[in-house]
């Protein structure tokens, strides 16, 4: 049973590690387009920016009901397995 749990644990942390980089990514992108509007006068990458506030939005309510899953999950499974 521990490497059932083992196997799904590291393939959880892969995709969490591939989310924060996609995350990084967006927020890097973004500063940069908001560089460029400061300082090159391109005003038109303001709806490119708005698209990565909106992405990087969706992406956090995602990881925050991810995050309030694990916590009611994680506790009940070590109780559970302690307990049997």
């Amino acid at each position: 049973m521990y490497s059932v749990i083992e196997s799904i644990v590291k393939s959880l942390v892969s995709g969490l590690g591939a989310l924060f980089g996609v995350c990084i990514g967006f927020g890097v992108v973004g500063i940069m387009a908001a560089l460029m509007m400061t300082f090159c006068d391109k005003f038109s990458c303001r709806y490119f920016v708005y698209i990565i506030c909106v992405i990087l939005l969706i992406i956090g309510i995602f990881a925050f009901f991810f995050a309030i899953i694990f916590s009611l999950f994680g506790p009940l499974m070590y109780f559970t397995c302690d307990f049997i």
